[in-house]
């Protein structure tokens, strides 16, 4: 992946600009950032089990692919659900098979 694509994502103007870029970039998403080499969402997953603690029910706000809800199954979540702006985003999410529910929308 290159800042050309952070780029593009972090200029969307409005909510549905931003749900439709990511619509788009749903099918590379993964692979962009294990070539980036991501370390954030198995780090982001620990510090939430932390604080919440193992068996704790979790909402995964922008979800995503599923990313980190992956690392918080791993770490034994209990309930794990997610929510994210792109439908897309979510169909990748539930072929990971950690979330109890995924829901397409936003916290806005």
């Amino acid at each position: 992946m290159d800042d050309d694509r952070l780029t593009w994502i972090y200029s969307a103007t409005s909510p549905e600009e931003l749900a439709e870029r990511y619509q788009q970039w749903a099918a590379e998403y993964d692979s962009d950032l294990d070539g980036m080499q991501w370390l954030a969402p198995r780090a982001c997953a620990e510090r939430c089990l932390h604080f919440a603690g193992p068996g704790a029910a979790v909402l995964d706000a922008g979800c995503g692919t599923g990313l980190v809800g992956l690392h918080l199954h791993e770490l034994g979540v209990g309930r794990l659900v997610g929510l994210d702006l792109s439908s897309a985003m979510l169909e990748k999410a539930a072929q990971r098979a950690v979330y109890v529910e995924l829901h397409h929308g936003s916290l806005l």
